[in-house]
């Protein structure tokens, strides 16, 4: 047994200068022994959370989209709709509309690699969450980054991704996620 204590038949033992911590002793002491665990997100669904939160950053109020690159359930690298560093927001100026298509913001997942390679952020093998399944574009950059899996939201427009990243062994997961309402602007720095 470590200086720490051990777990055994639902009693705590060790010595942390008191003895031998049971639960009963453990009650007597304050501490809340018999209140149930609540249930925890699982890790897919945390992180996808965190993207969730990470859209709320989004400039372009087309659609909020956030991105958050883990690897060994540590985030890497994280990334929203937006427009190209130190240019005017959609949310400023208006769209730049091209084919149905605002062309002027950079999607999620490609500002979440880039922040990456910004940072030199080794991001090979990890996994993306993000709250809306990539676009083609989006969908090739990530493939040539060595992401291996990822995990999305709402399916968004392109179903060419699943196929490819079949044949590239990229595991792709839908998982629903909250959704993602625009940001308070009365809360927003800019």
């Amino acid at each position: 047994m470590t200086s720490a204590g051990a777990i055994r038949d639902g009693a705590f033992e060790g010595t942390l200068g008191v003895g031998s911590l049971t639960k009963s002793s453990l009650a007597a002491a304050g501490f809340l022994v018999d209140m149930p665990m609540a249930e925890r997100a699982s890790w897919d669904e945390y992180f996808m959370n965190i993207a969730s939160v990470v859209a709320s950053r989004s400039t372009c109020p087309r659609k909020f989209v956030g991105a958050v690159i883990v690897r060994e359930k540590t985030i890497l690298s994280t990334g929203y709709n937006g427009s190209i560093r130190g240019m005017p927001h959609c949310s400023e100026v208006g769209h730049m509309m091209e084919n149905d298509h605002c062309v002027a913001t950079i999607h999620a997942e490609s500002n979440a690699i880039l922040q990456a390679a910004k940072n030199g952020v080794m991001i090979d093998g990890g996994t993306l969450y993000v709250t809306a399944s990539p676009c083609w574009n989006c969908f090739k950059q990530i493939a040539n980054s060595g992401l291996r899996r990822i995990v999305y939201g709402e399916f968004y427009r392109d179903d060419r991704i699943f196929q490819v990243a079949q044949t590239l062994a990229i595991e792709l997961v839908h998982l629903q996620s909250a959704p993602v309402s625009q940001p308070n602007k009365s809360l927003q720095e800019g």
